[in-house]
């Protein structure tokens, strides 16, 4: 549930986001994230924000691209602004599809290989 919440907020709650960004780089940070960590298929279906595997595909996409909208559009105030004394960058995240770390438990590499050449690609 958590997940689907964090993901949610780069569409919800993006002004808030975008401010948050902006905050950081005029602290003098010069790289921001995404904020696209929980942003996986798998999540999707798990938190109930989608019910299918292509729908699932779709809502982590798009969230990726908010979150990815979110970071450029505070970075390019931030350099239209007084922080412009050096490039100021967007890293992007490429997280483990499920919550769980144990090696027994993580999917097969046929089944991984779609889910991260979506997030990569919408990167």
């Amino acid at each position: 549930f958590v997940a689907g919440v964090l993901a949610n907020e780069n569409l919800l709650q993006a002004s808030t986001v975008e401010a948050i960004h902006y905050d950081y780089l005029a602290a003098g940070c010069d790289v921001v994230t995404t904020n696209s960590f929980v942003a996986v298929p798998r999540r999707m279906r798990q938190c109930g924000l989608a019910t299918d595997g292509p729908g699932a595909f779709r809502r982590a996409a798009g969230l990726i691209r908010s979150a990815v909208d979110r970071a450029r559009a505070a970075t390019e105030i931030a350099h239209h602004g007084e922080m412009l004394q050096k490039q100021k960058k967007i890293a992007g995240c490429v997280p483990p599809l499920t919550e769980c770390y144990f090696g027994d438990q993580v999917p097969a590499i046929e089944d991984m290989i779609p889910e991260y050449h979506l997030i990569v690609s919408t990167l």
